[in-house]
């Protein structure tokens, strides 16, 4: 499923709090209120001028095996995963595996589990004639509405949405595995050799139904880990790491 968003559809889904993260204000302080000022009038300006969010969702039956997901329909896909390694007494250490249902398994009506994969991207600077001045605020605005892009598409299929390079799935090689999953191309984003999305306003990742469900850190990987990984996902222990951030 392709869609369309416009911006005015957008903004209210706009989490301001990360925009004021990126200037390095709190939501308290006076700057805040004008950096918001410039950040809705650009956004205005955008509109105005046909800039909009695209995005893709995809609904998979899939099932869990160990750490890995397998998707079933309407293509047969392998997708790994790492899980935590921490040592902490009666804490459990989570997967995302672990919020699909393995094999087998099907709820009282007899319904396959399912997860979702997503992608929004907004428009490259080039194609508005307005996107020029402050990059750093047309960044920053940008990043906001593609985020509030994935935040409305959630709405379709609620859950937890951990995108690639997050805490919970901080492989950035998995894109990749996306990229095959959803068009990417059709929605105008392109890859680098490291597996960076370009526009840089864009974004994907998974969601996850499960109503237990929940963001977590994988934290550091171990070498033994990493090679039982690497494996999995048919390739070296050497590729991965440096796809893998640094503790």
């Amino acid at each position: 499923m392709k869609l369309t968003y416009t911006i005015p559809t957008l903004t209210p889904y706009v989490d301001w709090s990360y925009f004021y993260f990126a200037w390095g204000v709190k939501a308290d302080q006076p700057e805040a209120a004008e950096i918001r000022a410039e950040g809705e009038r650009l956004m205005h300006h955008l509109s105005l001028n046909g800039v909009v969010a695209r995005a893709a969702l995809e609904i998979y039956d899939a099932y869990s095996d160990g750490d890995d997901i397998v998707l079933t329909k309407p293509e047969a896909y392998r997708l790994s995963f790492l899980r935590q390694q921490h040592t902490r007494p009666d804490t459990p250490c989570l997967c995302l595996s672990d919020f699909i249902a393995p094999q087998g398994y099907a709820d009282a009506d007899h319904v396959a589990d399912r997860i979702g994969l997503f992608a929004t991207t907004v428009s490259a600077s080039h194609e508005c004639p307005c996107c020029t001045g402050d990059p750093l605020l047309m960044q920053t605005v940008k990043d906001r509405l593609a985020e509030a892009a994935a935040e409305l598409l959630n709405r379709d299929f609620p859950g937890i949405r951990p995108a690639v390079g997050y805490p919970s799935l901080p492989d950035q090689s998995f894109i990749f595995d996306l990229a095959h999953l959803l068009p990417f191309d059709e929605l105008g984003i392109h890859l680098t050799e490291n597996g960076m999305m370009q526009p840089h306003a864009s974004t994907c990742g998974l969601i996850f139904a499960h109503p237990a469900a929940r963001y977590f850190s994988v934290g550091p990987v171990a070498d033994d880990q990493l090679a039982d990984y690497a494996r999995r996902r048919g390739t070296s222990s050497e590729r991965l790491r440096k796809f893998l951030p640094k503790h």
